[in-house]
């Protein structure tokens, strides 16, 4: 299971409204205070994918960056590490550090 902890349990729970609005941002099964269960979400190389798929995964996490920012959240942490896939759709990962 994937976990992440946020500096006050307000940002855990804006975290986890946005994951509720969003389904390019990982849905938080359990949230305990500041950290967030989250449901299971790939891991994966995007250099070894198709450039179609790439064009489609970034297309849906370039949405949830979009999401994040009409919330006041900003990501900090753009980068391919932190980009997975959930249902053939593109989910942005690692959002402690966001806010």
């Amino acid at each position: 299971m994937y976990k992440e902890t946020f500096r006050t349990e307000e940002e855990a729970v804006c975290f986890q409204e946005l994951g509720d609005s969003c389904a390019y941002i990982p849905t938080v099964l359990n949230r305990s205070g500041c950290t967030c269960e989250l449901e299971e979400v790939n891991n994966i190389r995007y250099s070894m994918l198709s450039e179609e798929k790439q064009r489609k995964y970034l297309q849906d996490i370039l949405l949830a960056v979009e999401t994040a920012i009409e919330n006041n959240v900003y990501h900090f942490d753009l980068k391919d590490s932190n980009f997975g896939v959930k249902n053939d759709s593109g989910v942005l990962l690692d959002w402690n550090d966001a806010y």
